[in-house]
C-alpha cells in the first residue's frame, strides 16, 4: 500500500520454498504442507519410540524422524521388479562384492519423503541407526539418498539419553565400511540360501509364509542331527531310595566307583545313590519304612562362595528372563527395546559383559552405599567378547542411570526387567556370597548300605544382597 503521506510499505505473502531434488525424488516426493516446520538439523533413528524420547532433549531447530527399519532392500517381486528380483546378486569376480541395485523397501520411500519434508532449505543430516551392521547398512543407504540435500553425518550413541545423544552429534563420523560389508554379506547369503530353503520348507511345512536363511537354515541342521541323536538314545533305568531325617533329605549310597555294577550315565560317570537292581532298591525302601530312623554317623563341615555373574550380554538376558521369568525370547526383546527406547538402558545388541569406567564406579558407590564397603568385590569392567570384537563395540546391558531404582513405565513386566538388569549390574561388582555346609553320612539298623546327604546356609550375602528378588 503507497500512501502520499508515509513512505512505501510492502506487505508480502511468503510460500516455503520448494528445493530441486533429482527426477527420481520428484517423482517419488509427496506434495508437502504449505506452512510445514523446517529445522536446519534432521536426526535420523529407527525407532518412533526413540524418536519421541531423542525429541525432547533437543531445541527446537531440530527435528528427530523414525525410518522404522530399512528403507532399501533386493529385488525380489518379478511383477515390481522384473529379471532383477531373481538375478544372481551373489554371481561376482573374486574378491569382489556384489553391486546389485536397490528398490525400496514397504515403507523406505515414505520414510526418506518424510525426512526430506522436515528439513530445510540448508540442512545437516545426522544419521543415528542403530550401532550394529544392519543399522550401519541403514546408514548407509540414507547417506546415499540424503547427501545431495545436505551433508550427512554418521553418528552412534549406547544409551538414548541427553548426555549421549549431544556427545554423538560432537564427534560424528564417516559409515562404516567394514560393517556396511559385513551385512551386505550376510544379505547375499539370505538370498543365496534362504530363497531356496525358503521353497523347501513351504512345500514341507503346512501354511504360508514359511522362510529360512542364513541362521534357520545350519539351526535346522544343529536340530535334525541331536534328534537322530535322541532317537538313538538308548535309556538306562536306574532306581534311588530317598528318605527325609529331621528335615534333612538323604539317599540310599548303594554302589562305590570302584563297584563293577555301578550305574554309569552316557558319559561313563557313576552315580552311587542309583542302582540297576531293582530288588536291592525295594528291599531298602522296606527296610528303612519298617526301621522308622536313621542314626548319624558322620559330619563333615565345608563352605563354598558363589561368585556373581557379569553384565548382561544379549543372549545371557535372553536366558536369564526365560528362566526366571518363562517369556519367550521374542517377549523379552520387545520389552528390552522399549526400556532401551525410553532411555533406561543401554543398546541391547551386544556380546560383550564390559562395563565404562563411570557405570563401575557408579554401581560401586551405590553397593557400598546400601549393602556396606565389605560387600565390595575387586573392582572390575569386565570383559569384551570372546574371540574378538564381536558386537564389541557396546557394552553390557545396563540401566543409563544406576540410581533409579524402577523404571518409569506402565508395563510391569518391562519394569521387573529393568530391575532384572539393574541387579545384575549391581551384583557384578560385589563380593561372593558365603555358605557353610554339612555333608552327613548316618546308617539304618537293618541296612547294610550307608545314606548321605547334606545340608547347606548363607552366612554371608555378598552379591545376593542385590540379587534377592531374583533368587
Amino acid at each position: 500500500l503507497i500512501t502520499s503521506d508515509e513512505p512505501p510499505t510492502l506487505h508480502l505473502v511468503l510460500t516455503p520454498a520448494r528445493r530441486l531434488r533429482s527426477a527420481a525424488d520428484a517423482r517419488t516426493r509427496r506434495s508437502p504442507s504449505p506452512w510445514r516446520p523446517r529445522v536446519s538439523h534432521v536426526l535420523i533413528v529407527e525407532s518412533a519410540a526413540k524418536a519421541r524420547t531423542l525429541q525432547r532433549y533437543l531445541g527446537g531447530d531440530w527435528a528427530v524422524v523414525a525410518t522404522g527399519g530399512h528403507v532399501e532392500t533386493l529385488p525380489n517381486d518379478r511383477k515390481a521388479h522384473g529379471k532383477d528380483a531373481s538375478k544372481a546378486f551373489w554371481a561376482n569376480r573374486a574378491g569382489e562384492l556384489p553391486s546389485p541395485p536397490w528398490v525400496w523397501t514397504d515403507r523406505g520411500e515414505d520414510a526418506v519423503n518424510a525426512i526430506l519434508e522436515k528439513a530445510g532449505d540448508d540442512p545437516t543430516f545426522w544419521i543415528a541407526t542403530d550401532p550394529d551392521r544392519e543399522g550401519e547398512f541403514i546408514a548407509w543407504s540414507l547417506k546415499r539418498r540424503l547427501e545431495e540435500h545436505g551433508p550427512t553425518h554418521r553418528v552412534t550413541f549406547q544409551e538414548v539419553t541427553e548426555e549421549a545423544v549431544r556427545a554423538a552429534v560432537a564427534e560424528p563420523r564417516d559409515v562404516d565400511d567394514r560393517m556396511v560389508s559385513s551385512a551386505l554379506v550376510r544379505k547375499f547369503l539370505d538370498r543365496l540360501v534362504g530363497f531356496r530353503t525358503s521353497k523347501m520348507a513351504n512345500g514341507i511345512v503346512p501354511g504360508r509364509g514359511n522362510s529360512m536363511g542364513r541362521v534357520q537354515t545350519p539351526t535346522l541342521g544343529f536340530v535334525v542331527d541331536r534328534e537322530l541323536e535322541r532317537e538313538a538314545h538308548v535309556p538306562i533305568p536306574y532306581f534311588e531310595v530317598r528318605a527325609a531325617a529331621e528335615g534333612v533329605d538323604v539317599s540310599v549310597r548303594f554302589h562305590e566307583p570302584d563297584d563293577p555294577d555301578a550305574w554309569r550315565d552316557g558319559a561313563d560317570k557313576v552315580h552311587p545313590t542309583r542302582t540297576f537292581d531293582a530288588d536291592l532298591a525295594e528291599g531298602a525302601l522296606e527296610t528303612l519304612s519298617a526301621a522308622g530312623e536313621v542314626v548319624l554317623t558322620e559330619v563333615r563341615s565345608g563352605k563354598s562362595s558363589r561368585r556373581p555373574a557379569a553384565p548382561f550380554s544379549t543372549d545371557a538376558l535372553l536366558q536369564a528372563a526365560g528362566s526366571r521369568f518363562s517369556w519367550s525370547p521374542r517377549k523379552t526383546s520387545a520389552l528390552a527395546s522399549q526400556l532401551y527406547e525410553a532411555g533406561h538402558i543401554t543398546y541391547i545388541r551386544t556380546d560383550s559383559t564390559r562395563l565404562a569406567d563411570s557405570a563401575v564406579e557408579k554401581a560401586r558407590a551405590i553397593g557400598g552405599e546400601v549393602w556396606g564397603d565389605d560387600h565390595l568385590g575387586p573392582s572390575s569392567a569386565g570383559a569384551s567378547a570372546a574371540g574378538g570384537p564381536v558386537q564389541d563395540a557396546h557394552e553390557a546391558i545396563r540401566p543409563t542411570r544406576l540410581e533409579v531404582e524402577e523404571a518409569p513405565l506402565d508395563d510391569d513386566d518391562a519394569r521387573r526387567l529393568y530391575r532384572l538388569v539393574r541387579a545384575q549390574t549391581l551384583a557384578s561388582q560385589m563380593a561372593p556370597s558365603q555358605t557353610a555346609s554339612r555333608r552327613i553320612r548316618a546308617a539304618c539298623a537293618e541296612l547294610d548300605r550307608p545314606l548321605t546327604g547334606s545340608v547347606s546356609w548363607r552366612t554371608f550375602a555378598g552379591w545376593e544382597a542385590a540379587y534377592q528378588e531374583f533368587l
